[in-house]
């Protein structure tokens, strides 16, 4: 049986003077490959081109743009990344090695073996790094691989998860959060959160939530507010979790009805509706997630040797980190997607 592991044929592609700006000494990071349209631009210039072919060959500083499908990067020193549909990413080579990541759009897969040296992610206000900012820096990290997720979400939110090794976030100057493998979490983007929670006025927020869900179970959300709620959240948080902490989240902007999936790991949580000028939670509701047959496949936790690891239902990665690919859904098929083939001038 083949794996999910296998890389995409691609051939290296011409895609016009807008790219061939970059110094021919430049070393190729790794081959991109896609079943649909994206853009590319190059380092140093404004323009997006658009890519007619399923593969193209990355040089650092270049961004990818896509569209209605994802993309994956599978880099030539082992490892790569993948991006969603509707994300654009741009990745480098800093002058010591580090892999650096800016994401203003979507969601960023990351899969790298333990000789790969630091990732650092960018995302709107955050800055992510598979290294502790208060250790020092080294080129090779020999420790475990490096696979997770990270999405940026509206407003400058994001939602991490951390599959192998460990991500450090920041916002502003201090360490924030540390997400260990086998954790998921969502951060505002607010440096200084106020906990409105005790000693305060009635809260002019209602929230009407059931009291128990099953895990990974749908269920809704509804609130009534006696001011404007522009651009507030309703958000599902581990009791006790900090004000800014949430497993999932939802604007308010949807309406006063809100479609939420209940988390997987049963336990007590808590529906808190945010400020955004704030980040104060104005009122919130004990939630009890329990246990309940799975109704689709989860994120897999990764497994004996040679095994496969499917992420969100787009990606696989390989174990040992050899490459990514894009797959139908998260299940363990035996054939990777094949790209398109190329679109005549």
């Amino acid at each position: 049986m083949s794996t999910l592991i296998n890389k995409f044929l691609v051939a290296s592609v011409t895609v016009g003077a807008a790219l061939m700006s970059i110094p021919s000494f430049a070393a190729a990071l790794g081959e991109l490959e896609s079943n649909g349209r994206f853009e590319v631009r190059a380092a140093d210039t404004q323009q997006f081109v658009r890519i007619n072919e399923p593969g193209y060959t990355w040089f650092s500083g270049d961004t990818i743009r896509t569209r209605g499908a994802p993309a994956t990067l599978n880099l030539s020193n082992g490892g790569g990344f993948g991006f969603t549909a509707n994300a654009e990413v741009t990745i480098t080579v800093g002058e010591q090695g580090q892999l650096q990541a800016t994401i203003e759009s979507g969601t960023l897969v990351y899969a790298l073996p333990g000789a790969a040296n630091e990732l650092a992610i960018q995302a709107g206000n955050f800055s992510l790094s598979t290294q502790s900012q208060g250790v020092q820096s080294v080129n090779v990290n020999t420790g475990p691989e490096s696979v997770g997720m990270v999405e940026r979400l509206q407003d400058g939110n994001i939602s991490v998860m951390v599959q192998q090794g460990e991500l450090f976030v920041q916002n502003g100057q201090a360490v924030r959060y540390q997400v260990s493998a086998g954790e998921s979490v969502g951060l505002l983007d607010r440096p200084e959160i106020i906990n409105t929670q005790a000693g305060t006025p009635p809260p002019r927020v209602s929230l009407n939530a059931p009291s128990e869900v099953g895990s990974g179970q749908p269920f809704t959300v509804d609130w009534t507010s006696s001011a404007a709620a522009e651009g507030d959240y309703v958000v599902i948080s581990e009791s006790g979790a900090n004000a800014d902490q949430f497993e999932s989240l939802v604007s308010t902007g949807e309406g006063e009805t809100l479609s939420f999936t209940a988390p997987v790991r049963p336990g007590s949580y808590e529906i808190r509706f945010i400020d955004a000028q704030t980040g104060a939670i104005s009122q919130m509701r004990a939630i009890e997630v329990i246990s309940a047959a799975p109704a689709a496949a989860s994120v897999g936790a990764g497994g004996a040797t040679g095994a496969s690891r499917v992420l969100g239902g787009l990606f696989a990665i390989g174990a040992g980190v050899v490459a990514v690919s894009i797959v139908d859904d998260a299940t363990d098929d035996d054939e990777p997607v094949e790209p398109v083939p190329p679109v005549s001038p």
